[in-house]
């Protein structure tokens, strides 16, 4: 898959005119979609994007909280006990949007992805690159965190 930066920096080379660029762009952003599983909530905590009461709900209740961007914000997409289940959770989330063009998988610390790109593999039959997460994102969710950016396929 490649990044939407660098389709873009490719129809650019490819000589499409600005507009063009702007609008594959948008068309394809409007069809990505992200989910992620958090190992703990304490980073979370840590970074105030929660508060230390439900920190402390979730960690001592030891869930895998699922999280999914929609419009710039981070939402609940579900939970799971144990980080297969979450992963399982995930492929049955994408499963339902449609058909996929294409899915790349992310990770906070070595190893973290590996097992949620097999679990991906039931799903999508394509290549599934894995990365590390950026820093800043790796450091707000913490070590074991797993995600993925599906793009859905157009109508």
């Amino acid at each position: 898959m490649a990044p939407a930066i660098l389709q873009a920096a490719r129809e650019a080379r490819e000589g499409l005119k600005l507009e063009e660029i702007k609008a594959h762009l948008l068309d394809l952003l409007s069809r990505t979609h992200f989910l992620g599983v958090l190992d703990t909530l304490d980073y979370v905590k840590r970074s105030g994007r929660l508060n230390g009461a439900l920190a402390l709900l979730g960690n001592t209740l030891v869930v895998k909280p699922i999280l999914a961007l929609k419009h710039g914000e981070i939402m609940p997409a579900g939970i799971a006990r144990t980080r297969s289940a979450a992963y399982t959770r995930i492929a049955r989330l994408i499963a339902a949007m449609g058909g996929i063009e294409q899915m790349i998988a992310g990770e906070s610390s070595q190893g973290a992805g590996q097992q949620l790109r097999e679990v991906l593999k039931a799903i999508y039959q394509g290549d599934i690159p894995l990365y590390q997460l950026g820093a800043v994102l790796a450091t707000h969710t913490g070590p074991g965190t797993a995600a993925v950016a599906v793009v859905i396929k157009g109508r």
